[in-house]
């Protein structure tokens, strides 16, 4: 019966991530038709380009435009490394592009689902990934050619690998994680903070010895050096600084730390140029220029301290879908241009809905004694990029891909809790059915001296 089980979850979840796809290829069709490619999807898609042509990491605008062979590392290279495999088949187009950037979202899919169903079942696996296929956030990430949908699969897998490994917590099995973590990281930098917060309290909590301890983690430091290595080999000779993962925190930091984005409608966000005390002309060296860059954004930080208890917050709100909620939505989701503006709204009530069932699922994981550090850690990411950067919907795509695990999980919960005759509300977690048998000695001690006194009178 188990294998039965098993296949049919398996020919559901494979319907699931068919529709999935279909979904994210219309998508992309309909992108491609109303959209541009700009800002961070321009460099991912010229890399790429270059990356096929043998030209390499290339600085766009100072090739295309200057002629002029300028490294760069603005960006970890996973995804266009990716992207650049349409390149080598003789695809070139924009489309064919987003149509490949639908993959790695679909398996997002997949991964949501089989974490969920290990978690809570099969209904609450099909449910997740079902959540997942039709989550605008995911959806729209998947083809506006940034590297969100990508980091999204990395994520799902590094949390459904987690499980797997408390699920049988052999030393070995923490390899498989930092693994995926690194080709997180290689995606997006600032998920190396899980190598701190998700793999180290792993091994300190399956592992008992701490000799044991000691050499599961140094494994899984060379496991992770290992997969690091090619990018910043590649990368020791090509700038005048070290650069392990990419040039692009000083930029982030500068125009998020500067006038426009301390005050005024666009505060906690991101202000193209607004950044101060830099020269006139940055250094056409990234690794150079990225120290100018966090040096001004430290300096204009300090010096306006007393902001930072404001903008921070705002930040924070900006992501979590919180402050002006319709405009990111239509902002970072490009659907103004898109022409799906009407779709914001659609967005904001569905990512509320994902948050009040996530939050069932939360807690009724919680009371199952459930390790929910996997799905928090990717959680703590988001947070600690937001505080430090600004806050923008694409960084909440590490939220945003393990939401629907918690969904699925809490609406199986709340399909449970009323079957089996329970009060709603946040069922089958905060009450719980009064049980006769179970009264305490002192009240049944009472109750039979009261019925000794009835019956002598």
């Amino acid at each position: 019966m188990a294998s039965i089980r098993d296949r049919s979850f398996v020919r559901w979840l494979a319907v699931i991530a068919g529709s999935a796809l279909a979904f994210r290829v219309a998508a992309a069709f309909w992108y491609d038709d109303h959209t541009g490619v700009g800002f961070d999807g321009a460099w991912y898609l010229e890399i790429a380009r270059f990356v096929a042509r043998g030209i390499g990491f290339r600085e766009p605008t100072f090739y295309l435009i200057l002629h002029r062979k300028v490294a760069t590392a603005a960006h970890p290279p996973l995804y266009p490394l990716f992207l650049s495999v349409v390149d080598f088949l003789g695809l070139h187009t924009v489309l064919a592009h987003r149509l490949w950037s639908c993959v790695p979202g679909t398996l997002t899919v997949v991964f949501v689902g089989i974490t969920a169903r290990d978690l809570a079942g099969r209904r609450a696996g099909l449910i997740a990934a079902g959540c997942a296929a039709i989550s605008i956030s995911l959806v729209a990430q998947d083809v506006i050619l940034w590297s969100g949908g990508f980091f999204g699969m990395t994520i799902t897998l590094v949390v459904l690998l987690s499980y797997r490994y408390l699920k049988r917590p052999r030393p070995i099995g923490a390899l498989p994680v930092t693994a995926a973590i690194s080709v997180s990281v290689l995606t997006r930098a600032e998920s190396a903070l899980l190598y701190l917060i998700l793999i180290v309290p792993l091994v300190a909590v399956t592992v008992k010895s701490v000799r044991a301890r000691a050499r599961v983690l140094f494994a899984s430091a060379l496991t992770a050096a290992i997969i690091l290595a090619p990018w910043t080999i590649y990368n020791a000779g090509r700038f005048d600084h070290p650069v392990v993962l990419s040039t692009g925190l000083g930029g982030l930091l500068a125009h998020s730390n500067c006038p426009a984005a301390y005050d005024g409608p666009l505060i906690g966000s991101w202000v193209g140029g607004c950044a101060k005390g830099l020269p006139r002309q940055l250094p056409s060296d990234e690794s150079t220029a990225d120290l100018l860059l966090r040096k001004a954004a430290f300096q204009y930080a300090g010096d306006h301290l007393d902001r930072l208890p404001v903008v921070v917050p705002v930040r924070l709100l900006r992501t979590f879908g919180v402050w002006n909620a319709r405009y990111q939505f239509r902002h970072d989701l490009y659907l103004d241009a898109a022409n799906l503006r009407w779709v914001s709204n659609i967005a904001v009530a569905q990512y509320w809905v994902y948050i009040a069932l996530g939050a069932v699922g939360f807690v009724a994981l919680r009371r199952r004694r459930q390790s929910l550090l996997p799905i928090i850690a990717p959680v703590i990411t988001v947070v600690a990029i937001t505080i430090t950067g600004h806050g923008a919907l694409r960084f909440r795509i590490g939220f945003d891909a393990v939401l629907p695990i918690l969904v699925g999980v809490g609406v199986v919960t709340l399909l449970d809790r009323r079957r089996s005759g329970h009060p709603a509300g946040v069922p089958g977690l905060l009450t719980r059915k009064a049980n006769p048998t179970s009264e305490a000695p002192g009240r049944r001690a009472l109750m039979q001296i009261a019925e000794i006194r009835r019956r002598s009178s």
